[in-house]
């Protein structure tokens, strides 16, 4: 415990500042809603009785549209999929799904508080939740991890208000709490994960500061997987940083059961098991004790990849049951060489493949994602430039750095530049390149959301100074970087700032105002703030994007 505490003196810190941001994210967002009327007002249907599905409708396809419209209509016994009438509940739908419990006023001044939170596709993880099961196949674009941990917590730790709130805002209260508290404890393993990674305490710090009030802040406290799937990714980053490749393969695999794009972790394996001992002294053993690791490292990576894949697989397989079982539905792609639900879903529901997002009319969202993909970009490019022959052939070919070179290189630059981000640089360009290719682009800001090395580079770029330092007392103050015999700079890991007290350890740059932070720094500055303020508004009242 007291290694910890000396490795990581500033945890609880972080911890304090993720809680406050959430705090203030929910403060903000209950202001807005207050002071603006809502785009969608469609949020009450979600808080009418659960509508009770025909056994013909169980399971069937839902065409493309809002889940109210499920909510607000109900297929009859022998309709055809696309024949809807109106809903047999009479009256308004209200707030409550029984008479018992605190009565109707206090559960609508409830539920218009914690509707800023079931927005988009909120929506679908609270209906998920209450239902327990999937119920229309585009649902499945949505994986079941969330919403069954949102229905073990109002079943388990707050099923006492049950009986004073109704079981649909105790699932509500259970997803924002489940939300906010996956994104405290995701901010501590990323400040954890950047001091083991980065070797430099100060930048790891700055970085969960950074994570703490990211641009896609709101859709971290939301009922959302971005903040559950952080902790996920950075568990499985860090144990992957500690050589823990099988924990770290049951993580991916259950990150897999919360968003698909946790399978690309596997890249993980193949780096650290393929690619990193070609770096060095194992270059130098003979060529058959050569092929001999070789082949036994892949035998690993595969069983390791095998098992991350696991929780992706089964989801599909519990969907091919679902609809490519009954000969009262057939579903096209379940004749498909490989039938996978979620490619078939995310195609013809939401219109996600390769290029289908350039049209005209996306001109503004591909502008929404412009700062992102800018960041992205920079960071890169940042890293490649330090070294390119390292980042070409992935560090094999590398040529070290000079005495000299070591001597004028920043402590932050030579964290953000060392050899461990190698395969986090690869994973944050290869997400890039699918972001511009595949997806709703305006989303690639809570995509991101979950990659620790935009967190990192976003560091990196606070501690730069406003101008370059040319005074050379500044420069015969930094001790120099350990350099091998051969003339390759060492592993960073007798960087002086891990032992570095507290105390000295602030981040002066960001105490000030904006003026004392350089133009790049100044406009990352108003880009977290501006982009996550505004998202705020328009999300807790149902404006897009989102």
């Amino acid at each position: 415990m007291v290694l910890h505490k000396h490795r990581y003196p500033r945890t609880g810190m972080v911890a304090k500042v993720a809680l406050f941001s959430r705090l203030l994210v929910i403060f903000l967002a209950l202001v807005a809603n207050a002071l603006v009327d809502d785009y969608d007002s469609s949020f009450a249907l979600t808080m009418q009785p659960p509508p009770r599905w025909s056994s013909e409708t169980a399971h069937a396809p839902l065409e493309p549209g809002a889940l109210s419209d499920a909510y607000a209509y109900h297929l009859g016994p022998g309709q055809a999929v696309d024949a809807v009438q109106p809903s047999n509940y009479p009256g308004r739908p209200t707030l409550t799904d029984d008479s018992n419990g605190l009565g109707l006023d206090v559960q609508h001044v409830l539920g218009s508080w914690l509707q800023v939170f079931v927005r988009w596709d909120a929506v679908y993880f609270v209906h998920l939740a209450e239902e327990g099961h999937y119920i229309f196949e585009q649902e499945h674009a949505f994986f079941p991890m969330l919403p069954l941990l949102i229905r073990f917590v109002a079943s388990t730790v707050l099923h006492p208000l049950i009986a004073l709130v109704g079981f649909r805002l105790t699932i509500i209260l259970a997803g924002v709490l489940v939300s906010n508290a996956s994104f405290i404890a995701s901010a501590v393993v990323l400040y954890r994960l950047g001091v083991d990674v980065l070797l430099d305490e100060r930048l790891a710090y700055l970085a969960a500061l950074c994570y703490c009030f990211t641009p896609s802040n709101i859709f971290m406290s939301a009922i959302y997987t971005e903040s559950l799937f952080a902790l996920f990714s950075f568990i499985c980053m860090r144990l992957v940083a500690q050589r823990h490749y099988l924990l770290t393969a049951y993580f991916i695999s259950l990150g897999s059961l919360t968003r698909s794009n946790s399978i690309v972790y596997c890249g993980f394996f193949l780096y650290d098991l393929l690619v990193h001992p070609l770096q060095h002294h194992q270059r130098q053993r003979p060529l058959l004790a050569q092929v001999g690791a070789i082949a036994w490292a892949g035998a690993r990576a595969t069983v390791y990849c095998a098992i991350a894949l696991t929780g992706f697989v089964l989801f599909q397989l519990y969907g091919y049951k679902l609809y490519c079982t009954s000969a009262q539905i057939n579903r096209p792609w379940c004749h498909a060489r490989i039938p996978l639900l979620y490619s078939f879903v995310q195609t013809h529901y939401w219109n996600v493949g390769f290029l289908n997002y350039y049209e005209l009319k996306q001109i503004p969202n591909f502008l929404l994602a412009g700062p992102m993909i800018a960041l992205s970009a920079w960071g890169i490019y940042t890293y490649a430039r330090a070294n390119w022959r390292r980042f070409l052939s992935a560090g094999i070919a590398s040529h070290g750095v000079s005495h000299d070179e070591a001597r004028s290189m920043s402590p932050a630059r030579a964290a953000y530049t060392n050899d461990a981000l190698i395969p986090h640089v690869y994973l944050w360009l290869v997400l890039l390149l699918y972001a511009l290719l595949n997806i709703h682009i305006q989303v690639i800001t809570r995509f991101f959301s979950s990659q620790p090395i935009v967190y990192w580079f976003s560091a990196y770029v606070f501690l730069q100074p406003p101008t370059p330092t040319t005074n050379p007392s500044h420069r015969a103050q930094r001790k120099p970087l350990a350099v091998s015999p051969s003339g390759k700079r060492a592993h960073p890991r007798s960087t002086p700032l891990l032992r570095t007290p507290t105390a000295t350890a602030k981040t002066p740059h960001l105490r000030g105002p904006p003026h004392q932070l350089s133009p790049a720094a100044q406009c990352l500055l108003y880009y977290y703030s501006c982009y996550g303020f505004i998202g705020i508004v328009l999300f807790s009242n149902f404006f897009p994007p989102a």
